[in-house]
């Protein structure tokens, strides 16, 4: 489901805009940004799903936050999500958090199925980590 202040559907090209407060939701994840492009794809006929419409991938700009329901939440200028990859390309400040640790650089991967990342820096930006230890319960 999202929801923004304004949509536009352009079916010629295949995609559809959504414009201010823009706020996406899917069970595992949300998305809050100020404009999102979602671009589209048709189903092959012979799927047996009612909907023709496929998501291809989907593009989040102006102040991006992305939290999952596992507690991660990172944030961008901009972020690129590969639908059928389930991976999240982050850039323009991008910052990850999972609890007390936090990792930012000037592109950050996210692998969303395989539960890792890769964290990218420039000649301008190094990448910088931060790991909270963690106590050992026995």
């Amino acid at each position: 489901m999202i929801k923004s202040n304004s949509l536009e559907f352009d079916h010629q090209r295949k995609m559809v805009t959504f414009s201010g407060n823009v706020d996406a939701r899917r069970e595992d994840w949300t998305i809050q940004c100020q404009k999102m492009i979602v671009y589209y794809g048709e189903k092959a006929k012979e799927s047996s799903e009612k909907d023709s419409m496929k998501i291809e991938k989907i593009i989040a700009k102006g102040d991006v936050k992305i939290t999952r329901s596992s507690g991660g939440l990172a944030s961008a200028e901009e972020a690129t999500y590969y639908w059928d990859e389930e991976r999240v390309v982050l850039i323009g400040k991008p910052v990850v958090q999972q609890g007390d640790d936090l990792v930012e650089g000037t592109i950050v991967t996210l692998f969303l199925k395989e539960n890792r990342s890769i964290v990218e820096g420039s000649a301008d930006t190094r990448v910088r980590a931060v790991i909270s230890p963690r106590s050992e319960k026995r």
